[in-house]
């Protein structure tokens, strides 16, 4: 049986965090990493490029953050799905995301538990909130 990968972009400027994402994810064939960013601006270039199902966008990042890449991303491809992954628990920092077009936000010391279940949670257009 063929069926398609869900693509997914991970964006964040600690190397670590990638890597501890990409380790949660490896059990999963469903699932495929076609890309990493380590700032914001990255994350909007690669977004055009590869097309993912999925970006995993971390909220502060260098050069453009995390709010300001997801609106950009969803303005160029609102296909697109958005999660946020932050250590931020303020409702703001969640509002905010919301408003610029994530579908999920994960809290970082979460996201070995959650991320799964937000992946498939976005992917079936609900809201993932942490």
């Amino acid at each position: 049986m063929n069926f398609k990968k869900i693509k997914i972009l991970i964006a964040d400027d600690h190397k670590l965090m990638r890597e501890a994402i990409i380790s949660c994810l490896a059990p999963n064939d469903n699932l495929e990493i076609v890309g990493e960013a380590i700032d914001g601006e990255e994350a909007i270039q690669k977004a055009e490029e590869l097309q993912p199902d999925i970006i995993l966008l971390d909220i502060r990042m260098p050069k453009i953050d995390g709010i300001q890449a997801a609106k950009i991303i969803k303005r160029k491809n609102s296909e697109i799905k958005i999660i946020i992954i932050s250590g931020l628990r303020e409702e703001e920092y969640i509002s905010e995301s919301i408003k610029a077009g994530a579908t999920g936000y994960i809290i970082k010391d979460s996201i070995s538990i959650n991320i799964e279940t937000a992946i498939n949670t976005v992917l079936n257009n609900g809201t993932y909130l942490d």
